[in-house]
């Protein structure tokens, strides 16, 4: 099992796929917005994935208690497509997001549950890690968590 996550690690971590985005260009939060995000590309498509605490203001005004995730899609004209929240009860925070030119996949930790679109995972203890996959639509594919 550990050689497996680290594996799958080392693959979402690839350097080709996901680089350092200033988001603040693309999105607005009254509060609490991860200056640092990840990105991913896929021909004219850009995917950024980052975490924040308030209100978020993209297509829609998303709203978190405690650190949430954001998912989002730009066009080429750097117009949002969609974006997504995922989140729980507790902290939860995006890490690393690659694609295989089909699928999203995104790494990061939470605390507590974490909601997706139709998986909810619960926390074996104080921060647990998942591994997502979405198609290039927003549409969650599966969710898992990898380790505690």
């Amino acid at each position: 099992m550990k050689k497996s996550v680290l594996i799958l690690f080392v693959f979402l971590s690839c350097p080709v796929f996901a680089q350092q985005f200033v988001v603040s260009n693309f999105a607005y939060s009254s509060s609490n917005l991860n200056e640092n995000v990840n990105q991913a590309k896929v021909g004219n498509e850009l995917f950024v994935f980052g975490d924040y605490l308030g209100t978020l203001e993209l297509d829609n005004s998303y709203s978190a208690t405690s650190r949430d995730i954001y998912l989002v899609n730009y066009n080429q004209n750097y117009e949002i497509d969609w974006s997504a929240q995922i989140g729980g009860g507790g902290i939860d925070f995006a890490n690393e997001i690659t694609t295989d030119g089909s699928y999203i996949y995104m790494l990061g930790g939470f605390q507590s549950d974490i909601n997706f679109q139709s998986t909810v995972l619960n926390s074996d203890g104080f921060l647990d890690i998942y591994v997502a996959k979405y198609d290039l639509n927003g549409n969650e594919v599966w969710a898992k968590k990898v380790a505690y």
